[in-house]
């Protein structure tokens, strides 16, 4: 019914016109029920009492998820800052190798290219294998680089981590870094599968595992949205 999935979707957002109108149906009843003799006296006030006891449970419960919630709001505005702030050098290094910036959301950047641009090269250009192994050149700017992508992966993970958690409110943090969700996971999601596969098999999938969820989540609602405004203009 949709008249009791709107009540469910706003009873948090009006909860006091809810409560007040509770309040004024408790007047109206008990002085129905006092004034046809079905209650006296004393039984009106103690009927009145444990029901405005009920009101007053309830209206601490409300407000203690609205609290909850606007804390939940401002962290998530606070590392939404925080992460643009942080991780602008790294986009800086990045966009320099790979041209992230103009870079399309859905085409990921082949590991090849990453490996070239941070591991180490024979003297033909072609990647240095150790052992079997390839290793990050110290002595050029592969570190730089590899400590750049891994340092803007990692905070992206670290903000869908938080929002996983509850501890961030999705919402803030779908409209002011939803974009930035979306093309991290999407431009380098063949280098999180290498990374998780070739690289570190025994995390079974876990490494920016909360990364790729949020941004598949975040795809669906653009998705979701581009759909309505096709409808619209239909």
């Amino acid at each position: 019914m949709r008249w009791l999935t709107a009540l469910k979707n706003n009873v948090f957002i009006y909860y006091l016109r809810y409560l007040t109108a509770c309040f004024f149906v408790l007047l109206i009843v008990a002085a129905f029920l006092r004034c046809n003799g079905l209650i006296n006296v004393s039984e009106t006030i103690r009927l009145v009492g444990h029901c405005l006891t009920v009101l007053a449970i309830l209206f601490a419960g409300f407000q203690f998820k609205a609290n909850h919630d606007w804390n939940r709001r401002q962290l998530a505005i606070t590392a939404s800052k925080s992460a643009k702030d942080s991780t602008y050098s790294d986009i800086v290094i990045i966009d320099e190798k790979f041209q992230y910036i103009n870079h399309r959301k859905h085409e990921s950047i082949p590991v090849d290219t990453i490996h070239k641009a941070m591991c180490v090269k024979d003297e033909k250009g072609e990647l240095k294998y150790f052992n079997g192994k390839l290793r990050v050149d110290h002595e050029n700017d592969g570190i730089k680089i590899e400590r750049a992508l891994s340092h803007y992966l990692n905070t992206f993970e670290y903000i869908a981590t938080g929002v996983t958690q509850g501890v961030f409110d999705e919402e803030i943090i779908y409209k002011l870094y939803g974009g930035p969700v979306i093309r991290a996971a999407g431009i380098f999601k063949d280098y999180i599968q290498h990374i998780n596969t070739d690289m570190y098999p025994g995390r079974r999938g876990k490494i920016y595992e909360n990364l790729i969820h949020l941004a598949k989540k975040f795809e669906e609602r653009e998705t979701e949205k581009e759909q309505k405004e096709r409808g619209k203009t239909a």
